[in-house]
Protein backbone atom coordinates (compact mmCIF):
# COMPACT_ATOMS: atom_id res chain seq x y z
CA UNK A 1 0.00 0.00 0.00
CA UNK A 2 2.07 2.89 1.33
CA UNK A 3 5.21 3.34 3.24
CA UNK A 4 5.22 4.41 6.74
CA UNK A 5 5.16 7.97 6.67
CA UNK A 6 2.39 7.97 3.64
CA UNK A 7 -0.96 8.93 5.15
CA UNK A 8 -2.87 6.71 2.25
CA UNK A 9 -1.27 3.41 3.99
CA UNK A 10 -4.13 1.87 6.44
CA UNK A 11 -3.59 2.84 10.29
CA UNK A 12 -4.06 0.30 12.39
CA UNK A 13 -7.27 1.18 14.11
CA UNK A 14 -8.55 1.47 10.11
CA UNK A 15 -11.22 -1.01 9.26
CA UNK A 16 -10.21 -2.81 6.24
CA UNK A 17 -12.46 -3.80 3.61
CA UNK A 18 -11.79 -6.53 1.07
CA UNK A 19 -14.27 -6.51 -2.42
CA UNK A 20 -13.64 -7.62 -6.24
CA UNK A 21 -13.55 -5.23 -8.65
CA UNK A 22 -14.60 -6.57 -12.17
CA UNK A 23 -12.78 -4.77 -14.94
CA UNK A 24 -14.52 -4.43 -18.27
CA UNK A 25 -12.52 -4.33 -22.05
CA UNK A 26 -15.80 -2.04 -23.85
CA UNK A 27 -14.16 -3.11 -27.24
CA UNK A 28 -13.75 -6.80 -26.06
CA UNK A 29 -16.06 -10.16 -25.74
CA UNK A 30 -14.18 -11.46 -23.20
CA UNK A 31 -15.84 -11.77 -19.92
CA UNK A 32 -14.30 -9.16 -16.66
CA UNK A 33 -11.45 -9.75 -15.16
CA UNK A 34 -11.71 -9.65 -11.57
CA UNK A 35 -9.31 -8.37 -8.70
CA UNK A 36 -9.43 -8.28 -5.46
CA UNK A 37 -8.85 -5.25 -3.78
CA UNK A 38 -8.17 -4.42 -0.17
CA UNK A 39 -8.30 -0.86 1.34
CA UNK A 40 -9.56 0.86 4.14
CA UNK A 41 -13.14 2.39 4.95
CA UNK A 42 -11.52 6.21 4.27
CA UNK A 43 -9.67 5.23 1.66
CA UNK A 44 -12.71 3.78 0.19
CA UNK A 45 -14.62 6.53 0.54
CA UNK A 46 -12.39 8.71 -0.18
CA UNK A 47 -11.90 7.12 -3.78
CA UNK A 48 -16.13 7.06 -4.06
CA UNK A 49 -16.28 10.98 -2.99
CA UNK A 50 -18.31 10.36 -0.01
CA UNK A 51 -17.62 10.99 3.47
CA UNK A 52 -19.14 9.07 6.76
CA UNK A 53 -21.46 11.63 7.46
CA UNK A 54 -23.24 11.67 3.82
CA UNK A 55 -23.31 8.16 4.50
CA UNK A 56 -24.78 8.34 7.92
CA UNK A 57 -27.32 10.83 6.29
CA UNK A 58 -28.33 8.33 3.64
CA UNK A 59 -28.64 5.45 5.81
CA UNK A 60 -30.68 7.53 8.03
CA UNK A 61 -33.27 8.67 5.20
CA UNK A 62 -33.19 5.32 4.22
CA UNK A 63 -34.28 3.42 7.72
CA UNK A 64 -36.66 6.32 7.96
CA UNK A 65 -37.92 5.54 4.63
CA UNK A 66 -37.62 9.78 3.79
CA UNK A 67 -35.25 9.08 1.38
CA UNK A 68 -35.78 9.58 -2.72
CA UNK A 69 -34.72 6.63 -4.50
CA UNK A 70 -35.23 8.53 -7.91
CA UNK A 71 -31.75 10.09 -7.25
CA UNK A 72 -30.07 6.71 -7.30
CA UNK A 73 -31.92 5.37 -10.69
CA UNK A 74 -33.45 1.75 -11.43
CA UNK A 75 -32.24 -0.68 -9.28
CA UNK A 76 -31.67 -4.31 -10.67
CA UNK A 77 -31.43 -6.85 -9.06
CA UNK A 78 -29.24 -9.70 -9.82
CA UNK A 79 -25.69 -10.06 -11.47
CA UNK A 80 -25.18 -8.59 -15.14
CA UNK A 81 -26.59 -10.38 -17.98
CA UNK A 82 -24.10 -12.15 -20.21
CA UNK A 83 -25.73 -12.17 -23.05
CA UNK A 84 -28.72 -10.32 -24.95
CA UNK A 85 -30.51 -13.59 -25.16
CA UNK A 86 -31.77 -16.28 -22.40
CA UNK A 87 -28.73 -17.78 -20.84
CA UNK A 88 -29.27 -21.48 -19.26
CA UNK A 89 -26.53 -23.44 -16.78
CA UNK A 90 -24.95 -26.19 -18.37
CA UNK A 91 -23.29 -28.94 -16.09
CA UNK A 92 -20.77 -32.01 -17.69
CA UNK A 93 -18.23 -34.05 -15.64
CA UNK A 94 -14.42 -33.81 -16.08
CA UNK A 95 -11.56 -35.50 -14.82
CA UNK A 96 -10.64 -34.50 -11.39
CA UNK A 97 -7.16 -33.20 -12.86
CA UNK A 98 -8.25 -31.48 -15.56
CA UNK A 99 -10.45 -29.45 -12.90
CA UNK A 100 -7.42 -28.98 -10.99
CA UNK A 101 -5.53 -27.49 -14.48
CA UNK A 102 -8.67 -25.56 -15.67
CA UNK A 103 -8.76 -23.81 -11.70
CA UNK A 104 -5.26 -23.20 -12.20
CA UNK A 105 -5.14 -21.77 -15.56
CA UNK A 106 -8.50 -19.37 -14.24
CA UNK A 107 -6.10 -17.98 -11.41
CA UNK A 108 -3.23 -17.63 -13.43
CA UNK A 109 -5.33 -15.51 -15.71
CA UNK A 110 -7.42 -13.42 -12.79
CA UNK A 111 -10.72 -15.12 -13.89
CA UNK A 112 -13.28 -17.55 -12.26
CA UNK A 113 -13.78 -21.50 -13.72
CA UNK A 114 -16.72 -20.50 -15.66
CA UNK A 115 -15.10 -17.64 -17.04
CA UNK A 116 -12.69 -19.82 -18.12
CA UNK A 117 -14.63 -22.73 -19.57
CA UNK A 118 -16.79 -19.89 -21.59
CA UNK A 119 -13.64 -18.68 -22.84
CA UNK A 120 -12.96 -22.07 -24.25
CA UNK A 121 -16.12 -22.85 -25.68
CA UNK A 122 -15.82 -19.52 -27.61
CA UNK A 123 -12.50 -20.09 -28.98
CA UNK A 124 -13.81 -24.10 -29.97
CA UNK A 125 -16.96 -22.12 -31.21
CA UNK A 126 -14.89 -19.75 -33.48
CA UNK A 127 -12.61 -21.95 -35.11
CA UNK A 128 -15.91 -23.87 -36.35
Amino acid sequence: MGGENDSRAPKETDELIEFTVAEYDDNSQEPPRFTKVTMSREELNRRIGVTEEQLDKEAEEYENDTWDASKFGKVVMGRPSLADEEVKPITFRLPVSKIAALDRRAAREGRTRSEELRLAVDDRLMKA
